[in-house]
């Protein structure tokens, strides 16, 4: 719906978002769409293992990080930054065995979040707090999603063998194996981050 406050707020968007501020939310899109590749072909390694649990585990992850990308994307369109089509590289894994694979994942959220706190501070600088507390907002899934990251890096670790590592993922992540009814609750919910 549209509104005159969320009018006020874009125009007021689309004055303050600097050249610097936008070029780094943009390379952040293109890192959350590799993220979003990688997951996929993490999620698909372990679909081959019939480690289904840590497939799917994976596999919501792609669609977190490309959903992401989408958001960000979406709020610079509506802060008037003109975005183009930016190529994502081809993603690999590291190496064909499990521990390898879940510390990439990892590290590639850790990355994610630095450079979300660097994109932040810069918001900070420039004055830009509507730019900011949004992008706030993208860091506070981020967080949890970079936690995810180390407990299922700890999980395979620890466990003595991939199957029974796979078994303890859905008690180690609830939320992402509820019952297939619930699967479309965000979209009900508007989880837009507020756009």
């Amino acid at each position: 719906m549209y509104n005159t406050r969320n009018s006020f707020l874009l125009m007021r968007t689309r004055t303050f978002v600097s050249e610097e501020a936008k070029e780094m939310l943009i390379r952040h899109i293109s890192m959350e769409q590799h993220a979003g590749n990688l997951y996929l072909n993490i999620a698909s390694y372990f679909d081959s293992k019939s480690l289904k649990n840590t497939y799917k585990f994976f596999y919501q992850q792609h669609k977190e990080k490309i959903d992401a990308a989408e958001k960000i994307y979406r709020y610079l369109l509506t802060a008037g930054v003109r975005v183009k089509p930016i190529g994502v590289a081809a993603t690999e894994l590291d190496q064909e065995s499990t521990l390898p694979i879940v510390d990439q994942y990892a590290q590639t959220e850790r990355n994610l979040t630095d450079d979300l706190r660097k994109i932040c501070d810069k918001l900070l600088d420039d004055s830009d707090h509507t730019s900011f507390n949004y992008i706030l907002k993208v860091v506070g899934h981020q967080l949890i999603e970079e936690d995810e990251g180390e407990t299922i890096k700890k999980n395979y670790h620890i466990a003595p063998s991939e199957i029974l590592a796979d078994h303890q993922v859905p008690d180690l992540f609830p939320h992402i194996f509820k019952e297939d009814d619930d699967d479309d609750d965000d979209d009900k919910q508007g989880d837009n981050y507020g756009l």
